[in-house]
């Protein structure tokens, strides 16, 4: 009895898949003069539920993600499609761009881009994810 406990825990705890996001950001400022300041944030996420992840960059702009599996029920196990809400948020607290009306789909072990500009600053931010199941 106490192996087949055992052996229904190991079975459980290997099925389990945990949800990671691959994330890049490029922040390149002097846009609108000619010069391009760059600075570059690479980080792997791992997403608990439909709690945000935060990311933020040196210069306080700060990256919100929010990811959840997309319902397949055609399938069994998770879904082969993530779907991604994102939100750019200024040092001083300002929403700079908001994708949660309209969020991204992003299959798995696939890279998506988008890009923030804020053409009143010269400043833009591409944005990289790359979800994947470890």
């Amino acid at each position: 009895m106490k192996f087949f406990c055992l052996f229904i825990f190991l079975l459980a705890t290997t099925v389990h898949a945990n949800l990671y996001l691959d994330v890049d950001l490029i922040n390149k400022k002097g846009i609108d003069k000619g010069l391009v300041l760059v600075n570059e944030l690479h980080t792997t996420e791992e997403v608990f539920g439909i709690r945000p992840v935060a990311i933020e960059m040196k210069d306080h702009m700060r990256l919100e993600l929010v990811a959840k599996f997309v319902s397949d029920y055609g399938t069994y196990g998770p879904s082969a499609l993530i779907m991604v809400t994102a939100k750019m948020i200024s040092p001083s607290g300002n929403v700079l761009k908001d994708f949660s009306d309209k969020p991204l789909l992003v299959p798995l072990n696939t890279s998506k881009m988008f890009v923030f500009e804020k053409e009143d600053l010269g400043q833009s931010i591409e944005v990289t994810i790359k979800p994947h199941l470890k």
